[in-house]
């Protein structure tokens, strides 16, 4: 209702991101039950479903954009460090929970994913093969993980055409320090 009455005060706004990095414990709590089981997920694409329902309804053309997750997370429920789901493991938990739902209905109009690196100074096309982070170049991982969670479902996946448009993937959030190259360092300038 919150976003409704954004959208209903500011007619230009048209784009929606439901949460941030909701594969984050220090976004969304609980990420994991007192046994140890998932649980963040689950409440995630219930929100989103309900959300997604109360916008549309509002405004048929809204663009609701999900589940901007972040790039890493390590799905450990005791971590002294963080607990949270990485995001691959996070989008097959969301698809689970769409599945049992039987909804037919989606629950995001645009895929959206956070595309930090492992390290700021890395280029962005590296891929991660070896770890659980979706960072820019590792578009294949985000669409395998879209892919198992929602294929074949009314949750239409990247390339999918959905009510007249293709389903897009937006890199939501991301950030790189870079360095030029040797040969090209004089076309540079100043400190930025």
């Amino acid at each position: 209702e919150y976003i409704r009455g954004v959208l209903a005060r500011y007619p230009t706004v048209n784009d929606v991101v439901l949460w941030n990095e909701p594969n984050l414990g220090f976004f969304w709590r609980p990420q994991f039950n007192s046994a140890g089981a998932s649980a963040a997920p689950a409440a995630y694409a219930a929100l989103a479903a309900h959300c997604w329902d109360v916008l549309h309804s509002f405004r048929p053309e809204v663009n609701i954009i999900g589940p901007a997750t972040s790039s890493f997370g390590n799905d450990d429920p005791a971590s002294s460090v963080h607990v949270a789901h990485s995001p691959g493991a996070f989008i097959r938990r969301v698809g689970d929970a769409y599945r049992a739902s039987g909804r037919g209905r989606p629950i995001f109009d645009t895929i959206g994913h956070h595309v930090y690196p492992d390290h700021f100074a890395e280029r962005p096309w590296r891929t991660h093969p070896f770890s659980k982070r979706i960072a820019q170049g590792d578009w294949h991982k985000l669409m395998a993980a879209l892919l198992q969670a929602f294929e074949g479902t009314a949750q239409r996946i990247p390339g999918e055409p959905a009510g007249g448009r293709t389903v897009p993937i937006w890199y939501v959030e991301g950030g790189f320090e870079t360095a030029p190259a040797a040969g090209k360092a004089s076309a540079y300038t100043g400190t930025e």
